[in-house]
Parts: C-alpha cells; structure tokens; sequence
C-alpha cells in the first residue's frame, strides 16, 4: 500500500485542529521557541508512520476512532517498529517538528538549520538528559529556594518587629 493511501486524512484534520487550537493545553517541546510556520506535530508523527511503517500497515492499523469514540493504532505508541531504526533527514529542520516527532517515534533523525536560535532549541528538545542528575539539581535548587524564603520571611518579619 503507497504511504499516501495509509493516511485517515479525516481524522489528521480532527487532531490537527484540536492540536492547533489547544496550545494553552498542549505545548510540545519544541514550542519554547517562536516559529513563524509551526506545524501540528499530529500532522508529523501521522506522516512519519505512514512513510516509515512496512506495506502491509493499512489505515485502520495507523489510527481509527472506535466505536466509543476513542482512538487506537500506532499513532500512540512510542516506536516504528523495535527491529528497526530508520534514519530521517530534514535538511530545512525550521521549528524542529519533523525531528521531534519522528524522533518520538524511535527514528534516528538528522536536521540542519540555519537559525541557531532554532538549532539550539530544537538539538535541547531532543538530547538525552541525565535523570540523576537532573532529580539532584531540582533537589539543590529546591532547597535554595527554600533557605531564600525562610531568610526572607525572616528579614521581613524583623521589620515588621521594628516597627
């Protein structure tokens, strides 16, 4: 089956949409940085498995509303296949969509972009982080943050007191 013939193009519009005008609840990643032509990440990730999956994916398998009016299919699962890593090149990599959502996939993506604004952000939406490492950092800071309040209370009550 062409990967074009794969896509439920009704329901991408459903998603879209819903993505588009729900950015106050759903903010991807790679929103931290303003795109000038940010694209529905839905829209990427359901392009990306129709390309990716093997011929004999079909539509239904991709993504179907069923008969509660839920969703299931590959669109919500967090790889293309685990025997394969395909590699993806977006050599115009823009606001990182492509790359972020193929990446979430389980691709191997490769982008290039002029905007080193937009390179950063998007290379920072896809590196690893260490999460040990990131857990003490939060915990170092929190405790910062908690020694700054209890000295401001602190200063503030004694010029309450002076008064």
């Amino acid at each position: 089956m062409e990967s074009w013939d794969k896509l439920p193009l009704d329901l991408m519009d459903e998603f879209a949409e819903n993505e588009t005008y729900s950015r106050d609840a759903y903010r991807p990643v790679y929103s931290i940085h303003k795109w000038w032509a940010r694209r529905p990440g839905s829209t990427f990730r359901m392009l990306g498995l129709a390309c990716l999956s093997d011929d004999e994916t079909t539509q239904q398998e991709l993504l179907r509303e069923t008969s509660s009016g839920n969703y299931e299919g590959e669109y919500f699962h967090n790889h293309i296949n685990e025997n394969q890593s395909p590699t993806v090149l977006d050599p115009f990599a823009g606001g990182g969509t492509t790359l972020v959502e193929l990446n979430r996939l389980g691709a191997q993506t490769i982008g290039y972009e002029i905007n080193p604004v937009a390179w950063w952000s998007i290379k920072k939406s896809i590196d690893e982080i260490d999460l040990k490492e990131y857990q003490t950092k939060y915990q170092k800071l929190l405790k910062r943050l908690e020694m700054t309040s209890v000295i401001s209370m602190r200063q503030l009550t004694q010029k309450r007191e002076k008064r």
